[in-house]
């Protein structure tokens, strides 16, 4: 007859092997639940720091792009551009921008808006060299880095961007965009400001020539790469 007393755990039992048999079960068994609690923390300290570490990775990207378009965003396209300039010798900045947008918003309203510039955006996506970087840098302005490239080369890679945007209507809409270009050749400090403010301002010629072209800091491609 077996009988269990309530202040040790231990089953005492007439038969002395058999209660040594049954509290090494016992011991046992305690060990054996131990290890499975232990396991189970280890499991969902592990799937915390998964998780945590999936979340930190998944608000890093959504830092570094444009939550309208999916491309990269500003900041990004700037780190990427300091980046550049400490390790290429010749590259281009594209600026861009769509004509009369404003015209487009107040006729078909901000959403049709908002879809015009996602479609524009995938239509550059799709049509920039491997390598080249693509960036909204605000409101209906793209950029585009296009590392390796001189200015003539950069004119004519606009060229063909402009002509990829304006094959056929963008979400019933005909859309037409213009190029500003400006290369820097890697010689003496790079200046930044500099060069967007030469990007900047063939755009600005660009738009001031009649839109829906494309025009170059250095103007030798204005004239021969202008929209018919």
């Amino acid at each position: 007859m077996l009988k269990r007393t309530h202040y040790c755990g231990k089953v005492e039992s007439k038969n002395l092997n058999q209660e040594i048999v049954l509290c090494g079960w016992v011991d046992r068994w305690r060990k054996r639940r131990v290890m499975l609690v232990a396991d189970a923390v280890t499991r969902a300290r592990e799937g915390i720091v998964v998780t945590q570490s999936q979340f930190a990775s998944t608000s890093a990207k959504l830092t570094e792009i444009d939550p309208l378009t999916g491309i990269a965003n500003r900041r990004t396209f700037l780190e990427r551009l300091d980046e550049l300039s400490q390790t290429t010798r010749v590259f281009s900045v594209l600026m861009l921008d769509l004509d009369n947008f404003k015209h487009l918003n107040d006729e078909f309203g901000h959403l049709h808006g908002d879809a015009v510039l996602e479609r524009v955006a995938r239509v550059l996506a799709d049509s920039i060299r491997d390598g080249d970087r693509l960036a909204r840098y605000g409101g209906e302005e793209f950029v585009v880095l296009l590392p390796g490239a001189a200015e003539r080369e950069s004119a004519e890679l606009a060229e063909a961007l402009r002509r990829c945007v304006t094959l056929d209507p963008i979400c019933g809409v005909d859309v037409t965009v213009s190029f500003g270009v400006a290369a820097w050749d890697g010689r003496g400090e790079f200046d930044f400001s500099a060069l967007f403010e030469r990007a900047d301002q063939a755009l600005y010629c660009a738009k001031d020539a009649g839109r829906n072209r494309v025009m170059c800091a250095g103007g030798d491609a204005a004239e021969t790469l202008r929209a018919a």
